[in-house]
């Protein structure tokens, strides 16, 4: 994730393969949307408690890939 705030870290690392999973791919653009920037403040609190970060955008027809991947954590 890309910063959104001018006192914030430039960038988050998210907890997802770099190669994505499956149909489910990673993607190296970025958005102003309100769920990105809602996760940008969410990663921000978190910011040093060691704590794993996915933000996952997928078509419905992926679900299944979803819940492939979740359930091999």
């Amino acid at each position: 994730m890309i910063r959104n705030d001018k006192k914030g870290a430039e960038q988050f690392t998210l907890s997802f393969p770099k190669n994505g999973y499956r149909n489910i791919s990673v993607s190296d653009k970025y958005t102003d949307s309100f769920c990105n920037w809602t996760m940008y403040k969410i990663a921000q609190y978190l910011e040093g408690n060691n704590t794993n970060i996915q933000f996952i955008h997928i078509a419905k027809n992926d679900l299944q890939d979803l819940n492939a991947y979740l359930e091999s954590l």
